[in-house]
């Protein structure tokens, strides 16, 4: 379906702008980009009691537990949440973090630890740090289920683009080193694959869409290449020639209609499935990758996180 209207006049902001630009963006040109995402429209957050806890034993790991407004109440799900940013960026209090945490605790009645995880820089910050600290904050729900209210046993691990990576990659570690891995995954718009994918009826769908929201070859050998800085021995960066997929947790995927990371993803989980991985698809039409970024008052994210909360509950 065609771009929603709203968001077609956001992402036109900045239709002219390239790469390369956007690397080097002065404050003007940062400005006209992070109105792309920003929503002026009145929007009520949930009503939700928060918290911010640093995990002990992993430098510069900490997450924001959500509990439903009710209160303590034992037995509730957990549901560990990664945002994405391309490994180098996002932060706790951006909407694909806050906004969503907040809401799905809200709406599906389930206790959200959102992970601030520390952020790839090319040399210091590299692969494995991300998924180990997303791991070890699984690992910290399961050990403070009871403080928490949660069932351990029924925990999902989830994330969005660069998180959706960082928990396929913490899910396969934590399965290759045998301890327990989560119950379900979600993963939302995932940049499953260093290596770019296409086809003739994709391209005729993206082609009016900006530069700054392309992830060709390019782009997703730039993002990996950051987070690896160098590292050669890198098993859970990219699953593309994974082996093994099909002994992971059964999982959502929700797939944004207007994203270059759609066709690759696809074709690992498409592996997966064949190998026994139990795969559920949301496909959201008329939006860019993203679109957990924008307020649920853009309907397909609204609609993005009613499909979340139903998986939730189950």
């Amino acid at each position: 379906m065609p771009l929603d209207p709203y968001l077609a006049d956001r992402v036109a902001l900045v239709a002219d702008v390239t790469r390369e630009e956007a690397l080097n963006a002065d404050e003007a040109l940062w400005d006209r980009f992070t109105k792309v995402f920003s929503d002026n429209r009145p929007y009520e957050q949930p009503d939700v009691d928060v918290r911010e806890v640093a995990v002990a034993g992993f430098e510069g790991l900490r997450v924001r537990v959500y509990t439903p407004a009710a209160g303590f109440r034992p037995g509730r799900r957990a549901f560990v949440w990664a945002h994405g940013g391309g490994f180098v960026a996002g932060t706790l209090d951006d909407h694909e973090a806050d906004t969503v945490g907040r809401d799905l605790c809200a709406r599906a009645d389930v206790v959200v630890v959102s992970v601030d995880y520390p952020l790839a820089n090319g040399s210091t910050v590299r692969y494995p740090t991300l998924h180990r600290a997303l791991a070890e904050a699984f690992r910290w729900t399961l050990r403070n289920a009871a403080e928490l209210g949660v069932d351990a046993e029924t925990v999902v691990l989830g994330g969005a683009s660069a998180g959706g990576n960082l928990t396929m990659a913490a899910t396969m570690e934590l399965r290759d080193n045998g301890e327990r891995t989560p119950a379900r995954l979600l993963l939302v718009y995932p940049a499953l694959s260093a290596t770019f994918t296409t086809s003739e009826p994709h391209e005729k769908l993206m082609a009016d869409i900006p530069p700054l929201f392309r992830f060709e070859q390019e782009a997703i050998g730039s993002i990996f290449r950051t987070y690896a800085a160098g590292e050669t021995d890198t098993p859970y960066l990219s699953f593309e020639d994974m082996p093994s997929l099909g002994e992971l947790p059964p999982m959502l995927v929700v797939f944004s209609e207007y994203d270059d990371l759609r066709p690759p993803a696809e074709a690992v989980l498409a592996r997966a499935e064949q190998d026994g991985l139990h795969v559920e698809r949301y496909f959201a039409p008329g939006v860019i990758h993203g679109h957990l970024s924008m307020l649920p008052l853009l309907p397909e994210t609204r609609a993005t996180l009613d499909h979340m909360a139903a998986y939730l509950q189950r």
